[in-house]
């Protein structure tokens, strides 16, 4: 399954994508510091989701 996750460098968005990976999921990260990902097993998306930048591209096949 894919799974989009959003604030993947902040204290709360840390953890989600290190658990879908540990279940063989595939993570794409939205972050607005790419290079500050936890995990390089996320394939990051930089843009910023405050003025919705980037959203759609996040999102597009998630759950599939």
């Amino acid at each position: 399954m894919l799974i989009a996750t959003f604030d993947v460098t902040g204290r709360t968005g840390v953890s989600l994508p290190r658990q879908a990976i540990d279940r063989n999921q595939i993570v794409i990260a939205h972050a607005r510091s790419p290079e500050n990902l936890p995990s390089a097993d996320a394939a990051p998306v930089e843009s910023d989701v405050y003025p919705g930048e980037g959203i759609v591209e996040v999102v597009a096949g998630v759950g599939r």
